[in-house]
């Protein structure tokens, strides 16, 4: 008798095979470089199938991107939203959170600025996924400012030229 799967517990385990590629993804491209990972060395590396990746990625740069924007993104989100934050608080938890992070995998770092410098594609996906956390820093920085928080800076206004 097979036992009938729910919905629920589906989309759970397509989440936790998703972030287990993510996760063997990221420690082959620091490693050994976007570029000479194959998804045939990162099936190894995650322990599953090279269909499997294809399953839930379109390839390699899906992954990675999935990986940013999970990482990036919703933490941005997470560190500038807070609903009961007042004053510099987000702020110096968002740099504070973006320092620790740029000094922890330098590899990936360094994987990333590569391929934003010779790939024009990724070059454009990943301005499309940084878009969207610049304009949520500038509302926050536009809004505490507006509330006093913050004073207008000079170098943006044309007095201060």
């Amino acid at each position: 008798m097979s036992r009938k799967i729910e919905p629920n517990q589906r989309w759970r385990r397509a989440e936790e095979r998703r972030a287990q590629i993510m996760e063997a993804a990221i420690r082959l491209f620091a490693r050994q470089g976007f570029a000479r990972t194959t998804t045939k060395e990162l099936a190894r590396e995650a322990g599953i199938s090279e269909g499997t990746i294809y399953k839930h990625f379109a390839g390699k740069q899906d992954i990675l991107f999935a990986f940013i924007e999970r990482e990036a993104t919703a933490r941005v989100r997470a560190l500038l939203q807070p609903p009961q934050a007042d004053g510099d608080e987000p702020f110096r938890r968002f740099f504070l959170d973006r320092f620790s992070t740029a000094a922890q995998p330098l590899p990936l770092l360094k994987v990333i600025i590569g391929e934003v410098l010779f790939d024009e594609e990724f070059a454009r996906r990943y301005a499309e996924v940084a878009r969207p956390r610049l304009a949520l820093l500038e509302k926050r920085i536009a809004e505490h400012t507006r509330a006093g928080q913050f004073r207008q800076s000079t170098l943006s206004s044309p007095q201060g030229r």
